[in-house]
């Protein structure tokens, strides 16, 4: 079993942009069906041209949940299962055609485009990874910040999760399709008392059948004040638990 402590959420969606909002759909939650992206003012006017919607919404939550010198010092997990996406099938659109294609574009369609645009927008030189690991890719990114955590106990971890829509061509593939979402959760070392721990079991069942991205389950749980949340996988199934009874503060 691992713990941590969670200091600090955001999130946005299209639709969902405050912590009011978060709340209300945490109390009712309703699928997510939405496109779009957030302005991310807070970016340089030439960044903030060359991102997609993907990397607008991701570093939207990350602006929102880390301020001042934290930029600079957290080391960070980019976690989305299907990444770039809407940024890669029209490169390939443009291959199978014999057209040129972007280069400003094709640099930001590799899995760890968020992790590097931050990197130089926060002036980051800190351990960052990015992963997909189908559907336990936001459980498979808090254990990866968690190890983090392990490596460097004085320094907090930011666990950035996100999606979009599968674009048109690959839609029938996604086996669970949802709106666009981004999820920010800063992580902390335990203290005396832990806010959350992490355990895994052994898988009872198939996937979760309420449809909603995992990362957004977890904030919904987190924001429930319920006890126990458990994310069923075909391999496994993840359980967090929480230690007191306490709740993050969310910047809307």
């Amino acid at each position: 079993m691992s713990r941590t402590e969670l200091v600090r959420w955001a999130a946005w969606a299209p639709g969902l942009e405050t912590r009011a909002s978060w709340l209300a759909w945490a109390r009712e939650p309703r699928p997510l069906t939405g496109r779009g992206a957030p302005d991310a003012r807070f970016l340089p006017a030439l960044a903030r041209r060359r991102c997609d919607d993907l990397s607008r919404m991701m570093l939207e939550v990350v602006h929102a949940c880390c301020d001042g010198p934290l930029l600079r010092e957290v080391a960070c997990v980019f976690a989305s299962r299907y990444g770039a996406l809407a940024t890669t099938v029209p490169l390939l659109e443009n291959l199978a055609v014999d057209e040129p294609l972007s280069p400003a574009r094709f640099s930001h369609s590799v899995h760890n485009t968020q992790a590097g645009l931050f990197s130089i927008w926060a002036r980051n030189r800190r351990p960052s990874a990015a992963l997909a690991a189908r559907s336990e890719t936001f459980a498979c990114g808090f254990l990866e910040s968690l190890c983090m955590l392990h490596r460097e106990p004085g320094r907090p971890v930011l666990l950035v999760a996100g999606d979009q829509p599968v674009p048109g061509p690959l839609a029938p593939l996604a086996d669970n399709a949802h709106g666009a979402y981004a999820l920010a959760l800063l992580l902390a070392p335990s203290g005396s008392a832990a806010t959350l721990a992490l355990r895994l079991e052994a898988a009872t069942r198939g996937a979760d059948p309420n449809g909603r991205p995992p990362a957004l389950e977890f904030l919904r749980w987190w924001l429930s004040g319920e006890g126990t949340l458990r994310l069923f996988s075909a391999k496994r199934t993840w359980v967090w638990t929480r230690e007191q009874r306490s709740v993050g503060v969310a910047h809307g």
